[in-house]
């Protein structure tokens, strides 16, 4: 199996800690890499292809200082975590954040299921605004917080739902069970939403960073669920600050020189003041 380069990838995280498969590890690996790596779909959005080999992932998330959706932060994760010795397996659910209730939607997102001392715990790296930020505990109704809010996760319907309290109320994120996935499996829908129009990873632009205390996300309304785009009165986009218990602080983009200055400034997104991205931001 390639594996990516151990060395290059702590230096950037930040970690200089002794790589030991225990909890501890496993806890400052999921949260340095996430408040290091932004999850962002620029490459899909674009048009350009996503590839998913060891290399590529090190290429773009490590040497180039970029991020990723899903399955790159994820797959990234889980070849550190194997190197580590780890054992580590890759699942697959289906998205509930933000979904009219009643809507089944594909196995689309992939997360981690990581065991140490016999515990089971879910890892996810590639969740954008709502991941959780250190490893939880796959033990139904356990409340567990986190540096960025509590989550639980509940049992419906044999699958379990992983939730977030959000103020007062805890919502569904996604829902999952212990079917393992494997890299052809992730391929096949990377493909679908890199490509199909349907996808939201297509028609907009979303980023998202976790930061001390707080959760930083940007998107653009440029087409609506149904390929609708906006007036051209409408705004480009929203960079939102927000945390579990308080009201999330909101600010307008509404250029795309708005946006790709949040891009450099609130994510550390290296050199991205293209004319392809300026021209997609602009003309949509």
């Amino acid at each position: 199996m390639t594996t990516v380069d151990l060395e290059l990838y702590f230096n950037r995280i930040g970690f200089t800690g002794d790589p030991l498969p225990n909890i501890e590890v496993l806890e400052a690996l999921q949260l340095m890499h996430l408040q290091s790596i932004p999850f962002e779909n620029i490459d899909p959005f674009l048009g350009i292809p996503v590839y998913l080999s060891p290399m590529a992932l090190q290429r773009k998330l490590i040497e180039n200082k970029r991020g990723g959706y899903c399955f790159e932060h994820n797959l990234l994760l889980k070849n550190v975590l194997e190197q580590i010795g780890f054992s580590v397996s890759g699942l697959a659910a289906r998205v509930r954040w933000q979904v009219e209730a009643g809507t089944v939607t594909p196995a689309s997102h992939m997360m981690l299921k990581v065991e140490v001392n016999e515990i089971d715990y879910l890892v996810d790296a590639g969740f954008g605004g709502q991941v959780p930020t250190v490893p939880l505990k796959i033990v139904p109704n356990l409340i567990q917080a986190t540096p960025h809010g509590d989550f639980r996760i509940v049992v419906e319907n044999n699958y379990f739902v992983l939730q977030a309290k959000v103020i007062d109320s805890w919502l569904p994120v996604y829902s999952f069970d212990y079917s393992e996935r494997y890299q052809s499996d992730y391929e096949v829908i990377n493909y679908y939403l890199c490509n199909s129009y349907d996808s939201h990873f297509v028609r907009n632009l979303m980023i998202a960073l976790p930061a001390e205390g707080h959760r930083k996300s940007l998107r653009t309304n440029l087409v609506g669920p149904l390929g609708r785009s906006r007036s051209e009165n409408s705004i480009v986009g929203t960079f939102r600050k927000s945390s579990a218990n308080e009201p999330s602080i909101s600010r307008d983009l509404d250029s795309a020189f708005d946006v790709i200055q949040a891009l450099e400034t609130e994510f550390s997104l290296p050199n991205l003041s293209s004319r392809r991205l300026a021209t997609k931001l602009g003309a949509s």
